[in-house]
């Protein structure tokens, strides 16, 4: 309808659908309304609801609601303007309400379903203000990318998306969620499989994994994937032993909010659990939310991306991944991605939080029930800088690289922190204040059963006690107990496996692992540390040795416990003791009230006791190593150096390190220099392929987190030994040309000395093509190739000349024949042309492969019409 004056509607407009006419038959839709008018005014009805099915009370569907569009140039209409969806069995979902002001830039869409909960509601992707409310379902298509201007879900409304396993986005200038509002993309993730769906492992299902491992996985598996401060994977689905109504993963959504975003009700990626929980099958993992561009977070609702509950006695799905970016954050709601119940629970996953101007932390909490195992290591993409690490709520957290330094450090009091596999030392640095109220936990992460420099004898299937701190006890046949090693003052070392007994298991009786923990603030131990050997789990085996313990904290307070306990031997069959490890705290203020435990594990003869030291702090600040070391087979750009302690990034300056090569010392402009994790150095220089040594130096300037320096200044070096091509640039008189730049295929490039002889490193086993540059000539050849480069490859010479074009002299014979002659140089081919008319040129003869001689072609005379030659050069 278009009314060019205005619309004074005091009746009604209506294209609602018509109801059904029995109890098995569906509502119709609503149709459309447009209207186009000067003004609108009124108290009427405009409608374009759907039908119902028989009353509203049958077995038939309601019929979706219709779209109503109206422009105008002033609006004072005060009646209803309705697109409800129609009841039934189930009920019709909302239809769209736009309207527009002619004069202003923006109109609204109103999705609206009259307070009944209906089916969902597609809708053109406007970039315009948008309401949804009252039970509507608004549904975006597929990995959609949309741009409201504002997005408000008023209580009982509802956004969400289609099933798919792309990132949808939502761009805005503003989105509120009111109490009892949801943008929902639960259960749109992986329905079947994902890269967090592990092989079948029993007759009981799994859980999908994605931030946390799913509950149940089998051994082995390490499925957990995406990035913590970027996610953008849905989650992936649970297993079911019966191959059909797998519990889906949380879909993956971004939201990008300029201005304010506020959750009242809810924002979430969950898992989906199937309904049926009869087939054991395993609960999908949670999603992916990344608010990757808000003004400010406020409000008090719900922000997740939880693994789902088992189907029955399975596993639930893992947590899945939240990161949030934000200029101001006042949210005072509750942000998680737990794993989900089951019989095996499933792992917690990530929420990392980032506010400009302040600090970033990242929490891993399982919401109070001990799942699986979640994997933190620098594949997940760890944040580099400062950050906080709160790890709660029964979480359980496996370390498998070096974390970074570390702002604070909060450990719940039912949650672990542990590294991923043996001899994997734990090392983190914590710039400010620990809490230390759950398990950091090493325990049997040292040398495996009869390995390590302490490890124990064996005799007649009877294990001696592996050694550490303390002896190993001597086996009941008199297998000797393994020795004591390291340092009392500075324990850094693995505890050492136990003996072998009857062998019918190739497990148990390891050694402890290692944790280095340095705290700059205050360490609160109210919970435990520990390194234990393990004890033997053969019959008559000896028991592990304990690990290393080595603590440095401005304060140490608490009434925790720090354990490096021998494993006990299996005493009934003649197997003995591990000996105890080593610790060593430091703290200038000493306040922990907590134990110490260090003895031998017991058997048919006990451990001894291991070592224990306490004081301030004595040692001094020291680099332990770097890599690489020795003689390298490769073009290095970096090297790595480990220190004793934890470095303050703050001390840490391209100036205080050099680098001198078999060329000369490097610019300190030519080095980079980061703090890569708490102990480490990484120095970053550009790619190094000249053979001979290289030679690091550190100033005694650098100082560890408690202010102390290097006790000395830092010399280390390596040697780099490569194949080289080599050979020599010469100009047409034989004399050498210096400055000429050589580049072996994408490697680091050299130049010609002053005698012209240049030799490039190239890795063993190279291929390529070496190319000279520079100067104002040219080079015969352009280029060489080089083949499998294993060996050194020598003589790769090249020619410069100002042109390859060839000098001609001509002559004739007697018998009037033609001579045409030039010096052919070397790489250079040559090929004669005759043409009779200048225009069409055929090659005369064959081409001459040049040797820097002279080279000569005779152009018979005859009676044919008047010719032309001429002499092409090329390589």
């Amino acid at each position: 309808m278009t009314v060019g004056g205005g619309l004074q509607l005091d009746g009604t407009i209506t294209a609602n659908g018509a109801d059904g006419p029995d109890s098995f038959s569906g509502g119709g839709s609503g149709g459309s309304v447009y209207l186009n008018v000067g003004y609108l005014e009124g108290s009427g009805l405009i409608a374009a609801n759907g039908g119902s099915d028989e009353g509203g009370f049958g077995d038939g569907g309601g019929g979706g609601g219709g779209r109503i569009a109206i422009y105008c140039n002033s609006n004072n209409f005060a009646g209803s303007i309705t697109a409800y969806g129609g009841l039934g069995y189930m009920n019709g979902g909302a239809g769209t309400i736009y309207t527009k002001i002619n004069s202003q830039s923006l109109g609204m869409l109103l999705l609206d379903n009259g307070g009944i909960n209906g089916s969902n509601t597609t809708f053109d992707l406007v970039p315009e203000d948008v309401v949804i409310q009252n039970g509507a379902r608004g549904m975006l298509p597929p990995g959609a990318a949309w741009s409201p201007v504002s997005l408000v879900l008023h209580t009982n409304g509802l956004l969400t998306g289609t099933s798919s396993t792309n990132l949808s986005a939502i761009h805005a200038q503003s989105v509120t969620v009111d109490e009892g509002a949801a943008i929902s993309w639960d259960g749109l993730g992986y329905a079947h499989g994902g890269p967090g769906n592990a092989l079948k492992s029993s007759a009981s299902g799994y859980g999908g994994s994605h931030g946390g491992y799913g509950g149940g996985i089998p051994s082995g598996q390490t499925l957990a994937y995406d990035s913590i401060q970027f996610p953008t994977n849905s989650g992936s689905s649970g297993y079911a032993p019966g191959g059909t109504n797998y519990g889906a993963g949380g879909g993956a959504l971004e939201m990008d909010v300029s201005g304010l975003l506020t959750v009242n009700g809810r924002v979430s990626a969950n898992g989906v659990t199937v309904a049926s929980a009869s087939n054991n099958s395993g609960g999908g993992s949670g999603g992916s939310l990344y608010l990757s561009n808000i003004g400010e977070l406020a409000g008090n609702g719900i922000i997740s991306a939880n693994g789902s509950a088992a189907g029955g006695p399975a596993g639930g799905g893992g947590g899945g991944r939240i990161a949030v970016y934000c200029v101001s954050n006042d949210f005072a709601g509750q942000v998680s991605a737990t794993g989900g119940a089951g019989l095996w629970a499933g792992g917690a996953g990530t929420v990392f939080t980032s506010v400009n101007g302040g600090k970033s932390a990242l929490s891993i909490d399982n919401g109070g029930v001990e799942g699986t195992n979640t994997p933190l290591s620098g594949g997940f993409s760890l944040p580099s800088g400062l950050f906080d690490l709160m790890i709660s709520g029964g979480a359980d957290v496996v370390i498998s690289s070096n974390l970074p330094l570390l702002n604070d450090l909060t450990l719940g009091s039912n949650s672990v922190l542990t590294v991923s596999a043996g001899l994997s030392q734990l090392v983190m640095a914590v710039q400010n204040n620990a809490n230390v109220f759950g398990a950091i936990s090493v325990d049997g992460l040292g040398y495996a059963l009869t390995n390590g420099p302490g490890s124990g004898g064996s005799i007649n299937n009877q294990g001696a006690g592996g050694g550490y701190g303390g002896r190993g006890g001597e086996s009941a046949t008199g297998a000797p107990g393994g020795g004591f090693y390291g340092s009392a003052l500075m324990p850094m070392d693995f505890g050492s496996g136990g003996g072998n007994g009857a062998a019918v298991t190739n497990s148990g009786s390891a050694g402890g692992g290692a944790i280095r923990l340095a705290v700059a603030g205050t360490l609160d131990l109210s919970g435990s540390i520990s390194a234990n050997g393990q004890p033997a789990i053969q019959p008559g085996g000896g028991g592990g040795s304990g690990g290393s313990i080595w603590i440095t904290a401005g304060l140490l307070t608490g009434n925790g416990v720090l354990s490096a306990e021998g494993g006990n031997g299996d005493g009934t069959d003649g197997g003995s003791g591990g000996g105890g490890g080593r610790i060593a705290v430091y703290s200038s203020t000493n306040l922990f009230m907590g134990d110490e435990k260090y003895i031998g594990g017991t058997g048919y003869n006990s451990g001894q006791a291991g070592s224990f030291f306490s004081g301030k702090i004595l040692y001094d600040f020291a680099v332990v190593s770097q890599s690489p070391t020795g003689v390298v087979s490769q073009v290095v750009s970096g090297l790595d150096v480990y220190f004793n302690d934890a470095v303050d990034p703050a001390s840490v300056f391209a100036s205080a390190f050099s680098l001198t090569t078999p060329d000369g010392a490097l610019a300190s402009s030519n080095l980079t220099v980061a703090v890569s994790s708490a102990n480490v150095v990484h120095v970053g220089f550009p790619p190094q392929n000249i053979n001979g040594v290289y030679t690091l130096g550190i100033a005694a300037v650098l100082t560890n987190l408690f202010g102390l320096e290097l006790a000395e200044s830092y010399s280390g070096s390596f040697e780099i030994s490569l194949p080289l091509v080599s050979g020599m640039v010469t100009n047409v008189n034989g004399a050498p040309v210096a400055g000429v730049q050589i580049q072996a295929g994408n490697l680091p490039a050299t130049t010609t000395d002053a005698n012209g002889n240049y030799s490039v490193g190239v890795p063993p086993g190279w291929s390529g093509v070496i190319t000279p540059s520079g100067g104002m000539g040219m080079f015969v050849p352009a280029s060489l190739a080089v083949t499998d480069a294993t060996n050194s490859v020598s003589g790769e010479n090249f020619l410069t000349v100002s042109t390859i074009a060839p000098g001609l002299t001509t002559s004739l014979d007697s018998s009037n024949n033609l001579s045409i002659g030039w010096l052919g140089l070397a790489g250079i081919n040559y090929q004669a042309f005759f043409s009779t008319n200048l225009v069409t040129w055929l090659p005369y003869g064959t081409s001459y492969a040049g040797s820097n001689g002279p080279i000569q072609v005779l152009f018979p005379s005859s009676n044919a019409p008047a010719m032309f030659f001429r002499i092409k050069a090329g390589y």
